[in-house]
């Protein structure tokens, strides 16, 4: 099978139907691909378009014509009076309009091409493909040199009964397949390290010429072409479900890392934004390679270097975003769980002996049936090792699922440094050094007696003792919502309540979800409230942290969890 181009959001994951992410996985190339059109931040500085589908000949990427009146919320806000937004009302399409007015409080509407993609003042480029998705970059301009505001097009085509050869499109969704990834996505969108959920809408029919234009470039420019359908061949009835995100930057694999500062930096940012994302709503990602995670350039390091502290993280300037959550696993604010099920397609879990990404997906699955951290091979995972599940499923909870991500990550980062050569690589036996005790608890050989690490939130907690992360740090590009992140200044008994807490809030039923009326927000600005007044009874009591580069003693931990857990 052809194994996909990996670019924005691509996956290199097992070729199979259950990476229906949105931003990718390794299928078959059959022509097929979804259509694409949002611009809400775009629409954002553009009011009042005409929506007039003229565009000069030969402007091939950029609109020379610039309309001046700007757009007061984004492209999903755009109308006209030629508007023929609708409201989605097929039975097919119930689940997924449904689940988009219970999560957003608004219906998900049905646009035309030339509402969603301006005839004027606007640049269009499709950026990356994969299995399931076109991705799309728009841009508008102040000047034809000057950009004035991005958004991604995520463009998913549909399978439609009124669409009969979506059914032998391999690249065309059920749309069931994609109601779990945008619920996710609109969940975590107000966390910082994640990207940031704009809204969604529907397309019918065929495209116009900015986006022929677009299509014909990364067609013509890519080694391996286009996996999917000239848009020119799509009629009336083709079904696109659009999603626009925020600009989040550059592909892992596409960056090229430089420095120490910056390793350090996409390290620890991508520990922070999990360990908040399973905080937040339970997240496991389960599928955080390299082209899952973005990284774009904030500007100069916003942190002051100090040879005597240890603070390792915000010195780059660069800013971690992880995308796709299309194998992913969270709880909502309702309480509804929303996850892929993976048993649906088991050559996720059968792809190279010995390869890295891979061996994530097996040791995944060899934990949620076993509760081990020992990974069965390639070859265990067939249909018949489902009896060995002792009754566990991709519903449940497993924060231990992004501890085998975070160690992938450290490993790929080690590796495009060696590459470098030269001067770097004392830098790196030094960073080698510095992490020997993290490894080591990351090692699925160590067990939770001797400090093993649980989850993403240990691992933050971790970090944060060692004074590589502020706690400052941490609640900034986590949320600015209370958390026990931020107590680094109470007693050790206070501190201990709170993360005492935070484990318990793992042991609920991954089946039933959350119990009660209150949001993981709401009970964690309870906790914060009730912390807060201990701080004040015991501030002339309070302890310094320590600034030394002392490692500190394996905290003895035992598992949340004595029945069967999430994966």
């Amino acid at each position: 099978m052809r194994k996909p181009k990996r670019t924005y959001g691509a996956k290199k994951s097992a070729f199979s139907s259950a990476s229906t992410a949105i931003f990718g996985s390794n299928m078959k190339q059959e022509p097929s691909p979804p259509a694409r059109s949002a611009l809400e931040d775009i629409t954002d500085a553009v009011k009042n378009i005409t929506l007039a589908e003229k565009e000069k000949e030969d402007s091939v990427d950029v609109i020379e014509e610039k309309d001046d009146t700007p757009i007061e919320r984004g492209i999903s806000n755009c109308h006209t009076e030629d508007s023929i937004s609708e409201t989605a009302e097929p039975d097919y399409l119930e689940p997924l309009s449904s689940a988009y007015m219970t999560d957003l409080g608004t219906p998900l509407e049905s646009r035309s091409w030339q509402e969603v993609l301006p005839s004027k003042g606007f640049q269009l480029d499709k950026i990356a493909e994969a299995s399931y998705a076109e991705v799309y970059r728009v841009t508008s301009w102040k000047t034809k040199r000057e950009p004035e505001r991005t958004s991604i097009l995520k463009i998913m085509r549909l399978i439609s009964p009124h669409d009969p050869s979506s059914y032998e499109c391999e690249t065309a969704l059920e749309v069931g397949n994609v109601v779990s990834e945008f619920r996710i996505m609109n969940t975590l969108t107000e966390l910082p390290g994640f990207v940031t959920f704009k809204g969604a809408f529907l397309v019918k029919g065929q495209p116009g010429k900015h986006y022929f234009k677009a299509w014909d470039k990364y067609h013509y420019n890519s080694k391996e072409g286009s996996w999917f359908t000239d848009p020119r061949y799509y009629d009336d009835q083709t079904t696109f479900l659009v999603i626009e995100l925020g600009d989040a930057g550059t592909v892992l694999e596409d960056y090229p890392l430089r420095t120490m500062d910056e390793l350090w930096d996409i390290f620890l940012g991508t520990v922070i934004a999990l360990a908040k994302g399973e905080m937040a709503c339970e997240f496991e990602h389960r599928d955080l390679h390299e082209n899952n995670i973005c990284v774009s350039s904030r500007g100069l390091a916003e942190v002051a270097r100090d040879a005597k502290a240890n603070l390792r993280y915000g010195f780059s300037g660069l800013e971690v975003t992880l995308i796709d959550y299309g194998l992913s696993r969270a709880t909502l604010y309702n309480g509804e769980v929303m996850f892929n099920d993976l048993e649906q397609d088991l050559e996720v879990f059968r792809g190279s002996d010995g390869h890295p990404q891979f061996n994530c997906y097996r040791k995944m699955r060899s934990h949620l049936f076993t509760s081990t951290r020992t990974m069965q091979k390639r070859a265990w995972h067939t249909e018949e090792s489902r009896a060995l599940s002792n009754g566990h499923d991709w519903s449940e909870h497993r924060p231990y699922h992004n501890v085998i991500w975070i160690q992938f990550l450290l490993g790929y980062l080690k590796k495009q440094l060696i590459r470098l050569k030269g001067p770097i690589l004392d830098d790196l036996k030094n960073f080698n050094a510095q992490t020997v005790e993290l490894s080591k608890r990351m090692d699925p050989r160590t067990k939770i007696e001797n400090g093993a690490f649980e989850s993403a939130t240990q691992v933050l907690e971790y970090v944060i003792a060692r004074g590589w992360v502020s706690c400052e740090q941490a609640e900034v590009v986590g949320t600015s919502e209370p958390s026990f992140l931020g107590m680094d200044n109470l007693e050790e008994d206070v501190k201990d309540e709170l993360l005492k807490e935070s484990r318990n809030r793992d042991e609920i039923d991954p089946k039933v979800g959350r119990s009660g009326s209150t949001t993981p927000r709401q009970r964690r600005g309870e906790a914060q409230r009730a912390t807060t007044k201990k701080r004040d009874t015991k501030s002339e009591n309070i302890k310094p942290r320590a600034s030394s580069e002392e490692e500190p003693k394996p905290a003895v931990r035992r598992s949340p969890r004595t029945k069967k857990s999430a994966k």
